[in-house]
């Protein structure tokens, strides 16, 4: 018989098994259920994620603005909301010219707005042309505004804080890239000379020009100095010549506690000021222009010599700025006239110096490269397979070098293509220098309003000169059939290229007789005399006269006219505009002079590429760790509490691949003026 006790123990512990099954049962469906429900969570709020991180612009409209706006595509893969600015934007494409201004006047940035605003009516009327005259009248009226904004500011310190600022939601618009631009700079890239214009803009740029900038050194100019001055100044390093005061601007100079420089640091900050940059390039450029031209009048043959190297050193240097200049802004490099300039004249160069070192172990037998010639055409006829000459060797000219003057001639070392190709690339390099030494006289703004005008007088040329050159050269055939024997002054070589045509191309013959009658470079009589003329042949040169000096002529001197009216109506403008140009080009540009620069720009470039690279290694590894972080907690909740072992990459990591903020990089970022605005 079984106990009452036992009995009651046994059904006790087969109960408490029993709840305790099915509390683990539920606990189970609970965990289970939980599980489920937060990987639901997790995809909800994953696909919540993807809609909102998702471009509200349908990419057909993306591509239109991006005609109209420069950025646009960057810009609208960043929005998931729309902006007053969007439906302004959508106003100005529809024609709603009304409703644009009247959201224009609540939207947060009205100075950004109305200078993209301007540019949309600009580019709209110049490419469609259509609605032209509203148009007009819209981008007056944004313009207009956008002046009356600036004319609220109080004072120059506060239009300075303001225009230079790199906060707002479309930032990014009005360049190429997500880099963030301050209005000023966004005026710049939109060449909005209005604007710039201002008082308050030139006042910021003429603070930049002075030292006044986050890109400076610690001091700045307390007022503008002749160039000999500052020459002096940087000659004499220890005599104060010029009046310092220190840059406010410069990274760290608000927590000093007592912000003043040393001497040694009041002369390095001298070379960082813009005006002191341009008067150092400018004497630079200028000795290696001597030295230049002293290579040139050289002899094309023979051993290089310590000249020839230090040469190759400056032109070492100079590629290696304009480079640097490059990478800081291809946009404002580009729009840089002088910029061109040293482009075509390093280009050049490069190839001079190729040609040169070619020609360096000459020998008078290498008939390979310096053949017995007397110039190109005489070159081209021992290479003609045809038996009849281009044109008749000279009078003084013997192939036999022992004769021929030309090859004793130090100064000319025989003839050859490269020698010939070579004089002619030192040739055009002279002339390029000769309008690169224009840039002296830019800071004055009557000087420099003049340059603009013969700037734009030249493209009113390159769109004159094609439809001259068509009628030129339909006269200059037809004065080959009418005197195919005609020289001018009796000139007794002619150049026939085909020997079965009367043609002759050389400079005294009958197809050149209408490119020199331009400058009044003819004889009625010769035509009328020539061996072999038609009896109207003076005719017709008098109806070309008619139509190249007449016609055409009045032509130019009337678009030369109208372009001097538009340019010196706005002269203002139009110099301040290139004197932007000036100052952002210095601004950035790198602050050892040419030849100098060049072991200083190895380095930067060397401690760069350390640094990004350390800096890709650090993104690597933190990315690698919160992969591993992910994966042990998808949700990435309670990550502290859940796991101890496992924490987030230190902060210190994240900042670990930045460089030193002593450290002078070839390629910067806007960072000082993020912080300056």
């Amino acid at each position: 018989m079984v106990n009452e006790v036992d009995l009651t123990q046994a059904l006790s512990h087969s109960s408490t098994a029993s709840v305790s099954f099915a509390a683990t049962a539920r606990a189970a469906i609970h965990s289970a259920e939980a599980r489920s429900a937060a990987k639901s969570a997790s995809k909800l709020a994953a696909a919540d994620a993807q809609s909102l991180n998702a471009s509200l612009w349908d990419p057909s409209h993306v591509a239109f603005f991006s005609s109209l706006v420069p950025g646009f595509s960057d810009y609208a893969g960043t929005q998931n909301y729309s902006n007053i600015i969007d439906i302004i934007f959508w106003a100005i494409a529809c024609g709603a010219f009304d409703l644009a201004f009247t959201l224009w006047r609540r939207c947060r940035s009205p100075l950004r707005a109305a200078l993209l605003a301007q540019h949309i009516c600009s580019t709209i009327r110049k490419r469609k042309r259509r609605h032209v005259k509203q148009l007009e009248a819209l981008e007056e009226r944004f313009c207009n505004a956008a002046l009356g904004v600036l004319d609220e500011f109080e004072d120059q310190e506060t239009a300075r804080r303001l225009l230079q600022s790199t906060f707002g939601d479309f930032a990014t618009l009005g360049q190429h890239g997500r880099r963030r631009i301050s209005i000023l700079d966004l005026a710049i890239e939109l060449n909005n000379k209005e604007f710039i214009s201002h008082r308050y803009c030139q006042g910021i740029l003429d603070e930049m020009w002075l030292g006044r900038a986050s890109r400076c050194g610690r001091v700045q100019l307390s007022r503008p100095h002749k160039p000999w001055v500052l020459f002096i100044q940087i000659l004499l390093p220890f005599v104060c010549v010029v009046r310092l005061k220190p840059n406010d601007l410069f990274p760290g100079f608000a927590n000093a506690a007592t912000p003043s420089s040393t001497r040694y640091q009041s002369f390095s900050g001298l070379w960082y000021i813009p005006t002191v940059k341009r008067m150092v390039h400018l004497l630079s450029l200028t000795i290696f222009a001597l030295i230049t031209v002293v290579i040139a009048l050289m002899p094309t043959c023979g051993p290089l010599g310590t000249i020839h190297f230090f040469w190759l050193f400056y032109l070492a240097g100079y590629i290696l700025q304009e480079v640097q200049q490059y990478m800081q802004g291809p946009e404002l490099w580009r729009r840089n006239m002088y910029n061109i300039l040293d482009a075509s004249l390093i280009s050049l160069l490069v190839i001079n110096a190729l040609l040169r070192a070619i020609m360096t172990s000459r020998k008078s037998e290498d008939a390979r490269m310096f053949s017995p010639a007397a110039d190109l055409i005489d070159w081209l006829n021992q290479h003609r397979s045809s038996d009849t000459p281009l044109r008749p060797s000279w009078p003084w000219y013997t192939h036999e070098p022992e004769n021929n003057f030309l090859a004793g001639d130090l100064h000319m070392c025989g003839w050859s293509p490269m020698l010939e190709a070579y004089r002619t690339i030192s040739a055009v390099v002279m002339v390029i220098f000769a309008l690169r030494m224009l840039e002296w006289f830019t800071n004055n703004s009557e000087m420099g309003v003049l340059i603009v005008i013969i700037t734009r007088m030249i493209n009113n040329v390159s769109d004159w000169i094609p439809i001259l050159l068509t009628i030129t050269t339909g006269f200059a055939f037809a004065m080959c059939v009418m005197m195919p024997r005609f020289k001018i002054d009796n000139a007794e070589l002619g150049v026939y290229p085909i020997s079965q045509l009367n043609l002759d191309i050389s400079a005294g013959g009958p197809f050149m007789l209408p490119f020199w009658g331009i400058f009044g470079y003819y004889e009625p009589q010769d035509i009328a005399r020539a061996q072999g003329s038609a009896f109207l042949t003076p005719l017709f040169f008098w109806f070309y006269l008619l139509i190249a000096l007449v016609l055409m002529t009045n032509l130019l001197i009337a678009m030369f006219n109208d372009t001097y009216t538009a340019v010196k109506g706005k002269s203002d403008e139009e110099f301040m505009m290139s004197r932007v140009l000036k100052v952002k080009g210095y601004l950035v540009q790198y602050v050892v002079p040419v030849p100098f620069n060049v072991p200083f720009v190895f380095w930067d470039v060397t401690w760069t590429c350390f640094w990004r690279l350390r800096l890709c290694t650090s993104r690597t590894t933190r990315e690698a760790a919160e992969k591993k972080v992910s994966r042990i907690t998808p949700t990435g909740a309670g990550l502290a509490a859940s796991s101890p072992s496992i924490s987030r990459p230190s902060p210190t990591l994240r900042n670990a691949g930045d460089p030193p903020s002593g450290a002078c990089l070839l390629y910067t970022s806007d960072a000082a003026d993020e912080e300056d605005s």
